[in-house]
């Protein structure tokens, strides 16, 4: 029984060395973490980014809320964050 355990654990470590090694060469990632990669789903944007007048976030310029005060261009992340601003001012 310990003799199969400890080839159990050769066999991982041998299998671990040589994974880490094909993604040193080959700059791929083992197949279970390409897996994992490709179920999320990534949207980019292209454009340029602005930042939240209220809580710092850079987003797209596409995805934000634009307000127009005195001439100049206010952002926001959400409408949270665009009503906490008019509550201050």
């Amino acid at each position: 029984m310990v003799r199969f355990l400890y080839f159990l654990l050769i066999v991982f470590l041998v299998r671990l060395v040589l994974q880490q090694f094909a993604l040193w060469l080959g700059g791929r990632a083992p197949r279970q973490m390409r897996d994992a990669r490709s179920s999320h789903s990534t949207t980019v944007y292209r454009g340029v980014m602005v930042r939240d007048s209220v809580c710092g976030l850079h987003l797209p310029e596409a995805r934000a809320i634009v307000e127009h005060r005195a001439g100049e261009n206010l952002f926001f992340c959400s409408e949270r964050c665009r009503d906490t601003f008019q509550r201050a001012s």
